[in-house]
């Protein structure tokens, strides 16, 4: 399917957008990119560049293992952009994150609908239609009718249900909506990307010598316990090591020790 182009300054922001640098940090591993600002045209080349400086590490018996994290910040921008961000972000199988106490608005939820995993936690997420920063050249109707199109198809791809587009094009941009946690769930925008998932737990399966189901099972048990006994736990330390703990008890260790 050829992905549409649309040669309009369409936006999408909390306010008027203002000029504003945006930043990039990469270290690793894994790889961390920080993205700061508002999303212009030439940012997908600013972060592929950022990206190619560092050598990929990858794991030998995991090829299709995330192990890049964009930590995102922005009130959103550019709509061309951030589909074209987004597809990218995709194809080299990058989580994204919302820094702390950071804003991912507008057009910036493209690039979070687009990580294999994706952690709103710590910031906002918030929504509404894009607009014009003047009159284009040519019908508004139509301009909307194929930005909303596009926004569906790529929603899909990324495995969100395409009901977002119309929840985003049916708020005013006067009227930011921030998504519930109830909300987040519902487009998925808060969890690993299904497909990426269903790899990734069919490997641990393996992993740990187990057959699906009872990893799902041994997983299951443990994330609750987890949850209930470690979350509160301020040293880092004693953390991991409830996790650790928690993990051995329901069998998930490694299927060679």
């Amino acid at each position: 399917m050829k992905h549409l182009v649309l040669k309009v300054a369409l936006l999408m922001a909390s306010s008027a957008v203002f000029a504003a640098e945006v930043e990039f940090e990469m270290q690793g591993p894994p790889s961390l990119l920080s993205f700061n600002g508002p999303i212009e045209t030439g940012d997908l080349n600013r972060l592929k560049g950022r990206y190619e400086q560092v050598e990929e590490k990858v794991h030998p018996d995991a090829p299709w293992a995330s192990r890049t994290v964009l930590i995102v910040n922005s009130e959103g921008g550019s709509v061309n952009e951030s589909l074209n961000i987004g597809r990218w972000i995709r194809e080299n199988r990058i989580t994204v994150m919302i820094a702390p106490d950071g804003r991912c608005f507008s057009a910036c939820v493209y690039l979070l609908a687009a990580g294999v995993k994706r952690d709103p936690s710590l910031g906002e997420v918030g929504i509404h239609r894009p607009f014009f920063t003047k009159a284009p050249e040519g019908d508004i109707t139509t301009f909307f009718r194929t930005t909303l199109n596009a926004s569906r198809t790529f929603f899909e791809e990324m495995n969100i249900p395409p009901s977002l587009a119309d929840d985003m094009y049916s708020t005013p941009p006067e009227s930011m909506r921030i998504l519930t946690e109830t909300e987040l769930r519902k487009y998925r925008l808060n969890q690993t990307d299904m497909a990426y998932r269903e790899r990734e737990d069919l490997a641990d399966a393996e992993y740990y010598g187990m057959s699906r189901l009872e990893y799902l099972e041994a997983k299951g048990k443990a994330d609750f316990a987890i949850e209930l006994l470690c979350k509160d736990i301020p040293d880092n330390i004693e953390f991991l090591r409830c996790i650790e703990e928690i993990n051995e008890g329901q069998g998930l260790v490694p299927a060679s020790e």
